[in-house]
């Protein structure tokens, strides 16, 4: 009975109380699936959207309009329906929202990356594209990319971004990359840090930059996902996320949730360590468990691989198991 109070006691601490893991409405295009409601339930946020804009409920904005810290919408057709997928962090969790500050300081233009500039000026969608192919080029599958990809892409202008980035593959590149990332306040500067430093796949800190980078709540953050999907498809190897661990915990808890996903399938394919569970999920992981609750196997599936990762072994499928699991490691952290 002791036992059971303070699994209770900790899963009120997560906000797992009461509360559908994984919410779907019925909506006249299709269906809508919320995740990470709390005080709100599927039906009474949707009507909500509606009347904040009946045109366009299921947008950022609406949801932003109504005081939640952080979302993110998803739209994709299955067959000839709209499914949306909604995560959403209400405003009673916003101190789980740690963005990262934008710099401040202007940083000269780096001549010899102009070419890189240029396209990310002139062809951002292009450019953004590619971001999320590019480790086919430095595998040395370029055409396999354009033959498999070429409905989505322009060939000649995406090789060229392609080929323009690889030039960049000296230690000052690196330098140079990783500082203007993280102090340039021109954006585009960042983007073109962010694509010098894929070069660099095989050290930790390339890796490092990159998650940090998705904490930006601007086009950085979005350039930084591509390319950590892309390496983390191709060039897959071990990471110490030590340094990490506070951005990290910041992505799982639903800072910039649009990066949510792509963390965890990050974080499971550079084989995150079982030490880091503690740091990661004490009196947290609530996210994660709702997305067990989900009602697609792509959201369930992602979130178990991790947490299989981090537990050492496999809880099953429903929630239940692992919230148990998380509410321990927060009661021994507290202990």
């Amino acid at each position: 009975m002791v036992r059971i109070r303070w699994i209770l006691i900790w899963m009120a601490l997560l906000g797992l109380v009461g509360v559908a893991l994984g919410q779907v409405l019925e909506i006249p295009k299709g269906q809508v699936e919320f995740i990470g409601l709390r005080s709100w339930t599927a039906r009474q946020l949707y009507d909500k959207l509606v009347e904040v804009d009946p045109r366009n409920p299921l947008c950022m904005v609406g949801l932003d309009r109504l005081g939640f810290a952080a979302s993110s919408v998803n739209k994709e057709f299955q067959g000839d329906r709209m499914f949306t997928l909604v995560i959403a962090v209400e405003p009673q969790f916003a101190d789980r929202i740690k963005r990262r500050p934008l710099p401040l300081e202007g940083l000269p233009a780096v001549d010899r990356w102009a070419d890189v500039l240029e396209s990310v000026r002139l062809n951002l969608d292009d450019y953004m594209t590619a971001l999320q192919l590019y480790d086919y080029h430095l595998s040395g599958q370029t055409e396999t990319a354009l033959l498999k990809y070429g409905a989505y892409l322009d060939p000649v202008t995406t090789k060229k971004i392609w080929a323009d980035i690889a030039k960049f593959n000296d230690g000052k590149d690196k330098e140079l990359a990783a500082w203007i990332i993280m102090n340039d306040k021109d954006v585009n500067h960042r983007i073109a840090a962010a694509s010098v430093l894929a070069n660099f796949h095989q050290s930790d800190s390339t890796w490092w930059a990159l998650m940090e980078a998705m904490r930006y709540d601007d086009m950085v953050g979005a350039a930084a996902e591509g390319l950590l999907k892309s390496l983390s498809r191709t060039f897959p190897r071990n990471v110490d996320w030590a340094p990490m661990v506070v951005s990290i915990r910041a992505l799982l808890d639903g800072t910039n949730p649009t990066h949510f996903f792509t963390t965890v399938r990050v974080l499971t394919q550079t084989r995150i360590a079982e030490r880091f569970a503690e740091p990661l999920l004490s009196s947290g992981g609530s996210l994660l468990v709702d997305c067990l609750g989900a009602s697609r196997e792509q959201e369930r599936a992602p979130v178990r691989q991790l947490l299989t990762r981090l537990a050492g072994e496999d809880l099953g499928p429903t929630p239940a198991a692992w919230t148990e699991w998380i509410a321990t490691i927060s009661k021994n952290r507290g202990s």
